[in-house]
């Protein structure tokens, strides 16, 4: 299983375009962002570090995986744009490649 088939995906881009018209302060707009594609990329296979009390410890690299999917569904689906930022994932970022 995969993020389209365990994640309501309508949802997720419902969640996105309303935090686009909202007009609440913009950190917590950012805040909210982060969380929901921090949780779809998981959902895809990507693996964030984990600290002590299990909250992502963001490295530079899932800084720049997460600013990517911010550009690409810009101009593309969610679900596509979260697959082609996966898909540039290095070995050991995603689920089952930890051993490799």
């Amino acid at each position: 299983m995969n993020i389209f088939t365990t994640f309501n995906l309508s949802n997720a881009e419902l969640i996105h375009e309303a935090l686009n018209i909202l007009v609440i302060d913009f950190k917590v707009v950012l805040t909210i962002q982060l969380v929901l594609y921090a949780t779809i990329m998981e959902q895809s296979v990507y693996v964030f570090e984990r600290k002590e009390n299990n909250r992502r410890q963001l490295t530079e690299q899932d800084l720049l995986a997460l600013n990517e999917l911010k550009k690409l569904i810009q101009i593309m689906t969610l679900e596509e744009a979260c697959l082609r930022v996966i898909q540039f994932i290095p070995k050991g970022k995603a689920k089952g490649q930890a051993s490799r």
